[in-house]
């Protein structure tokens, strides 16, 4: 998992500084190398990590994650993004990739790998509720702010990730769907769906989003202003 979420300095190195949707320079809701990535859609976001696994000397080029065909020989490029086109992922591959919902929710409440942050915690801080810790959510999260900020500015939860709380809202892979409530080991979301799973809050919601187990769902086409993503491999 990504310590940060992707920032606009890691995209333009790798998408170009001709931005699928609004250029955040001049936006008015945070630019720099250092800021996150925003004004990208699912299907961009998609794209952006087949892009970064060609770009990426340390990883074949074979082992791009997403395609555009059922059959898994044609990977998913931009042009494609920019269509709304039908994405496939071949889960063997060992490129970039979002998160799984699943994936996501165990980094932010991961603890010692025994023990786990309860739901209604911020990723790494307390409960969101609580005023008498000695820790607040604010200091693992921005939140209730008027713009984005860059990246790492905040501690870090247990896994040494920063931001899963706050800043922007990070896109996962999964279709969205009530849970089926029955166990299930490292699930990768129902097979269809009409819109994804974003998780995290943002920097313009109140501290109740920002809790590890609050779910929420759009359209993947959706582009705005505190959207963004944290990239995701594959462990050999």
């Amino acid at each position: 998992m990504g310590e940060t979420e992707v920032t606009q300095g890691l995209w333009e190195a790798v998408w170009g500084t001709d931005w699928p949707g609004t250029d955040p320079d001049g936006s008015g809701y945070g630019a720099g190398a250092d800021y996150p990535a925003y004004y990208v859609s699912w299907f961009d976001a998609v794209a952006f990590c087949n892009l970064l696994t060609v770009a990426d000397d340390g990883i074949a080029d074979t082992e791009r994650v997403y395609c555009s065909d059922e059959d898994l020989k044609i990977a998913y490029t931009a042009a494609d993004a920019a269509s709304g086109n039908t994405v496939f992922a071949d889960w063997g591959k060992r490129g970039y990739r979002l998160p799984t919902e699943a994936e996501w929710e165990y980094s932010a409440r991961y603890v010692n790998g025994v023990t786990w942050k309860r739901g209604d915690h911020a990723s790494g801080g307390p409960v969101y509720t609580d005023e008498t810790d000695p820790d607040t959510v604010g200091d693992y999260a921005w939140y209730s702010c008027s713009r984005s900020n860059p990246v790492s500015q905040k501690k870090a939860n247990a896994l040494g990730l920063r931001d899963m709380g706050g800043n922007v809202q990070e896109w996962c892979y999964d279709w969205y769907a009530g849970y089926a409530g029955t166990s299930a080991t490292n699930p990768s979301g129902p097979a269809s769906g009409t819109q994804r799973v974003y998780r995290g809050g943002n920097w313009n919601d109140q501290a109740y989003f920002l809790q590890c187990a609050y779910r929420m769902k759009i359209a993947p086409s959706a582009n705005s202003y505190y959207f963004g993503f944290r990239l995701c491999r594959t462990a050999d």
